[in-house]
Order: C-alpha cells, then sequence, then structure tokens
C-alpha cells in the first residue's frame, strides 16, 4: 500500500501542469495555422480580433468600465454611471479612430541564434524598417502567444519613432524548457491609437524557427577515456621507439595529463605547469553511445543524461577527438569525416540530435549491434552515457567488450 502510494506521489510530481494548461493549443505552428483556417478558428479569430485592437492598458480599462457599469445600476446612491459613461465614450471613441492608423510601409523582421539551451535567455531581435518618406510614430511591438514550456522575460515594448528610409531595432527574451525543434508565430507591430488604448492593423514578422538543446554538462576526461586498445597500442610502440612520436611543444597543464609528461624547467621558469604535447602516431577518434531506455516518467533524469553526452561531446572535441558518430539508442549517425589535420566540431549537430531524442521502453540488441558494427574499430574511444540501473546497459558493454573495445561510462549520480 505504501509502495502504491509514493508511485502515485511522484507520478504526481511528474505532472506537468504548465503543458495541460495548453493541452488545447496545438504546439505546431503549421497545427495552429490549419486551426485558424477552419470554421471554428474563423469564428475564433473574430472575437480575438476584437482583443488585439486594444491594448493591454485598454484592457484594463474595459474591466475597470464593466465594474462601472454594474456599480451604476444604483443611480438614486451612486455616481458610477457618470464613470461608465466617460470610460465607454473614451474607448469607443479609441476602437473607432485606430483603422486610420494603418501603415503599409513597415516591415517586420525577426533574427535569433538558431539553437538555446534548456531554460537559457533566447534572444530575439526584432527590426523594424520604414521604407516610406514619412516617420511613423508610437509603434507596439508584442510577441505572439508562446508554447507551454516558454515564457518571455521582456514585456511588450513601444518604440517612439521609426525613422523614414530607417530602421529600429527591438530586443526580446524568452526562455523554453522542452527541448526539440520550436517555432513561434509572427511577431507584430502597430501603430498606438487614441489615449494609448487600442492598436491600428499590425505589421507582421517571419516565423521563428529554432532548437532548443541539453545544457552542457562540464565532464573532465582522464587520458585512459581518451584513447582505444589500438590507440594505446601504437602509443606504447611509439614510447619504445618502434614509431616516430614528434615532440609537437608545450601547453599549459590540463586535468587528465600524463605525469610523466610535465616539463619540470618550463614550469620552475614561468610557475605554470607545463606539459609535452606529440604528435600521435595516428588520429584518435571517438564514438559516443546513448543509451535512451527508460520509462516514459523518466524524462527529467533523462534529459539530465542528454546534458551529460553533450558535455562529453564537448569534452572529446576539447581534447581534438575526431568524433565519428553518434549511436542514439539503436540508431547510428555518422558525422563526415575532416580532410584537413584540425579534428572538425559536430558539436552543434550533436546538440540538434540529442534535442530530438525520446525515452524509450525497450532496446533492441540486434539492431544496435548491426548499427555498432558499421562503424566499430577497435582504435575508438568509445563513451557509454546511460540512466543508472538500466536493464540494457549490461548487454550493451557486453556487445561492446566483445569486440574489444573498453568503453568509459558516464552515469547520473
Amino acid at each position: 500500500m505504501l509502495a502504491r502510494l509514493a508511485s502515485l506521489l511522484d507520478r504526481w510530481r511528474d505532472v506537468d501542469f504548465a503543458r495541460l494548461n495548453h493541452i488545447l493549443i496545438p504546439s505546431k505552428s503549421r497545427d495552429r495555422e490549419r486551426f485558424r483556417r477552419g470554421r471554428a478558428g474563423r469564428l475564433a479569430a473574430l472575437a480575438f480580433g476584437f482583443y488585439e485592437a486594444f491594448t493591454r492598458e485598454g484592457h484594463a480599462l474595459i474591466a475597470v468600465s464593466v465594474g462601472a457599469f454594474f456599480a451604476g445600476f444604483d443611480v438614486e446612491h451612486s455616481d458610477a454611471l457618470m464613470l461608465w459613461c466617460a470610460l465607454a465614450g473614451a474607448l469607443t471613441a479609441s476602437f473607432v479612430s485606430r483603422r486610420a492608423l494603418r501603415f503599409s510601409a513597415l516591415r517586420v523582421e525577426v533574427s535569433h541564434a538558431p539553437r538555446v539551451s534548456a531554460a537559457a535567455p533566447l534572444g530575439l531581435v526584432v527590426t523594424l524598417y520604414n521604407d516610406s518618406d514619412r516617420d511613423v510614430f508610437s509603434v507596439r511591438v508584442e510577441g505572439p502567444f508562446l508554447p507551454w514550456d516558454g515564457r518571455y522575460l521582456t514585456q511588450a515594448q513601444t518604440v517612439a519613432r521609426v525613422p523614414r528610409n530607417g530602421a529600429v531595432r527591438v530586443f526580446v527574451e524568452a526562455t523554453f524548457r522542452a527541448l526539440g525543434e520550436h517555432q513561434l508565430d509572427p511577431f507584430r507591430a502597430a501603430a498606438l491609437g487614441t489615449f494609448g488604448l487600442t492598436q491600428g492593423p499590425g505589421a507582421y514578422s517571419n516565423v521563428a524557427r529554432f532548437v532548443v538543446v541539453p545544457p552542457i554538462t562540464p565532464v573532465t576526461l582522464g587520458a585512459d577515456a581518451l584513447s582505444g586498445r589500438g590507440d594505446e597500442q601504437a602509443l606504447r610502440s611509439a614510447l619504445r621507439g618502434d614509431a616516430s612520436m614528434d615532440l609537437r611543444g608545450l601547453r599549459p597543464y590540463r586535468p587528465g595529463d600524463r605525469v610523466r609528461d610535465l616539463h619540470a624547467r618550463s614550469w620552475a621558469r614561468t610557475g605554470v605547469a607545463m606539459v609535452r604535447e606529440y604528435d600521435e602516431p595516428q588520429t584518435r577518434r571517438a564514438l559516443v553511445i546513448v543509451n535512451r531506455q527508460g520509462r516514459g516518467r523518466d524524462r527529467h533524469r533523462f534529459e539530465k543524461c542528454l546534458s551529460l553526452a553533450a558535455g562529453v561531446v564537448a569534452a572529446l572535441e576539447q581534447r581534438g577527438l575526431h568524433l565519428v558518430a553518434l549511436l542514439l539508442g539503436e540508431t547510428l549517425h555518422p558525422f563526415a569525416e575532416s580532410a584537413s589535420a584540425a579534428p572538425p566540431q559536430h558539436l552543434d549537430e550533436a546538440l540538434d540530435l540529442l534535442a530530438s531524442l525520446e525515452v524509450h521502453p525497450t532496446f533492441e540488441s540486434p539492431r544496435f549491434e548491426a548499427s555498432l558494427d558499421r562503424v566499430f574499430d577497435p582504435s575508438l574511444a568509445v563513451h557509454v552515457v546511460t540512466l543508472d540501473g538500466s536493464p540494457a546497459l549490461q548487454p550493451l558493454i557486453e556487445a561492446l567488450t566483445t569486440r574489444g573495445a573498453r568503453p568509459t561510462v558516464h552515469g547520473l549520480p
């Protein structure tokens, strides 16, 4: 009974109420556009168009006028009806005059980074272009309705003046929690009407598309995690003199460097620990495997696992290894080899792949081994990122060790 109660409490904690608040709103921009073109969407557009005609100040004044209307029924003991008449007159005058605020020479464009880490601020640059020979005054810039995981850090802004044949930039920040591709509806720019209560017909921007990727968890890799068995044999052969291993130069010490590579004289002269760096006999390469097996309610821990995988990829590239592929569950994603001596940078591509990964309840060992055989080489430095206690971890490690690999396992604490 207590175990059942604890399980129900865990499920209650995992409920994302922000998602439930948006359960009737399509998450994809194309689905929202399809709804707008439908019969129900066209009817909803009429009510939303009236709502959109007023500014935030106008909405607040409408709420006050409704209260004054109901308070004004007692005309013998209250003058609230006079207040309602004044408020209604101001709202009506502002609403009627908004049609004269249409402008056809104002263009709106939004630019942003192609990807952003989860919960990190995303900067959206909204540029207003005035292609006419007249200045445009008092333009309100408002962002679209965000998906369930989004939150604005800055509110709507008003541009006092957009010069003729000129441009003005407005900076908007927002954060997003859910990983994967995001597509926002257009930003809107409209001129403020009388008393600042309404706004004219708006000009709309392009659609903003970006990817929310897992944040990078810092990972420190030791020397043993930077080479496979084939690399280790070649390195030992070079140290014995069987292969050439030229001294490239000296560099500051990094955690994981071998103690025997320390250069004592440079350390004593500069006061900074320095190590010898060699031209190794062959290019070091790495393979990162992400075990995605788990339960649906493990999503929060799985996102931490993806952040750890991103940290492993970043650490490997920082140490100069060629990342040959990502093996996400049973699906292989190879990376293009570089024609130059410098290792290619695949971190952004890897982050995009990790952002689209979902928890899967099963592990298909035959598919995994078939994908592994396509890229496996004993010289690869193999890194496995997994949720602790996953039933698929043991067969995964066995498949690697039987092929001669020496995997480094990274798990959550």
